[in-house]
């Protein structure tokens, strides 16, 4: 899987400096266009008017700074260091040779013979490619969140948009930041999923898209004047359970349904050594409990005969008493001395339970599988199977 981020900026000629005369011309007239480049590119910005008596102005983004440049589309002595025109074909083109921070800003082309209104064009400069990074690793865990983070530092009157999608087109969500032209978009995978490897891929573009095609005017369509391609480390997606373990996302453990009968301390044990974080199972509620019970509904017939006890087959949890021996004593979930005791409550007992049978020694808590999955008392020292999980 692919994700891609792409920046867009969305570079607009304002209406007032868009608009040209409806009067017939002998020439076509062509407006200049918005461009972004990085530092160091050359930078052409179209003009073609009736006359060659063409000017060309200059409002500075850095410093604000505003004067004329060109005069008959001839560049001022002063700036001829910086700009030269190209006037074939009728044209008073201005070129910039190496774009710098200084010269990013808004230029203005205007026949001084005419009365027709000046068009203008916005030059951005891009101090250096998207710098991107993503916090995920070789391997990212199911349904964890996962990052991507592009920044492009530039000096310009526009900022860009950014699209961050999946190799299917569907967008992220997004976070952004626009501080001293330097803007940063996160395109986020809330939940990240299985099962293919996936990686990142962040395209960068400006483009500037026509919005006033006055009569008599070319404007270039939605042509992109700068291009710029990230694609992250690749990544696979797992559950982040140990082996042997399956993964539930509702609610967010991994789990193991153990086919071999002990007691209750053995079983508890047991679940330690496939898993240091592992214990005997806490069911918090009845949809925990659901979960469980489809596990255990998912053994095979001879995984369920391994675990039958005289008639009837149980799974310990790591349920007990709280008071020992003492049939009015309520019940908590204690799967270790490490991990507080909680109350065991919102579950489904099966019909008639807890009844401390046995002489009042029905300490422990199982899963009755004969009565759909539903919670049973019975005695810690009876070897039945079991269910660990790991709370992730």
């Amino acid at each position: 899987m692919k994700l891609h981020c792409i920046f867009v900026f969305t570079l607009l000629c304002a209406l007032s400096q868009c608009v040209q005369s409806n009067t017939l011309k002998t020439v076509k007239a062509v407006a200049p266009i918005n461009t972004a480049a990085l530092i160091g590119q050359q930078v052409t910005l179209n003009c073609k008017r009736d006359s060659t008596n063409v000017a060309w102005t200059y409002l500075s983004r850095l410093t604000g700074s505003f004067g004329i440049i060109v005069v008959d589309c001839l560049p001022l002595a002063a700036v001829s260091d910086r700009y030269r025109t190209d006037n074939s074909d009728g044209a008073c083109n201005l070129i910039i040779d190496t774009l710098t921070i200084e010269l990013a800003g808004t230029y203005t082309c205007q026949d001084t013979t005419s009365s027709e209104r000046a068009t203008a064009a916005e030059v951005i400069a891009i101090e250096s490619p998207p710098q991107c990074f993503t916090n995920a690793s070789s391997e990212v865990v199911l349904d964890e969140s996962v990052l991507f983070s592009c920044t492009i530092p530039f000096v310009g009157k526009l900022s860009p948009d950014m699209i961050w999608t999946d190799e299917l087109g569907r967008e992220l969500s997004k976070a952004f930041n626009i501080k001293e032209n330097m803007y940063t978009e996160t395109g986020i995978i809330r939940k990240a999923q299985l099962p293919e490897m996936k990686s990142s891929e962040c395209k960068t573009y400006f483009i500037a898209p026509v919005i006033d095609p006055s009569p008599g005017v070319d404007h270039a369509v939605n042509a992109p004047s700068f291009t710029s391609t990230w694609i992250s480390p690749t990544f696979s997606v797992t559950t982040g359970c140990p082996q042997s373990f399956q993964y539930s996302a509702t609610p967010k453990l991994c789990y193991n349904v153990v086919v071999q009968r002990r007691s209750w301390n053995d079983a508890n044990r047991y679940c330690v050594g496939l898993h240091p974080s592992a214990r005997l199972v806490v069911i918090n509620n009845v949809q925990e409990q659901d979960v469980f019970k489809a596990a255990i509904n998912r053994l095979s017939q001879a995984e369920l005969a391994s675990c039958l006890d005289f008639y009837n087959t149980h799974f310990f949890t790591s349920g007990q008493r709280k008071q020992f021996n003492n049939c009015q004593s309520s019940f908590v979930w204690r799967p270790s001395p490490e991990i507080p005791e909680t109350d065991v409550r919102d579950v489904s007992w099966a019909t008639g339970q807890p009844d401390c049978a046995q002489s009042g020694f029905e300490n422990c808590i199982d899963m009755w599988y004969e009565k759909q999955g539903n919670l049973n008392d019975n005695h810690c020292e009876r070897l039945l199977c079991s269910i660990c999980q790991i709370r992730v």
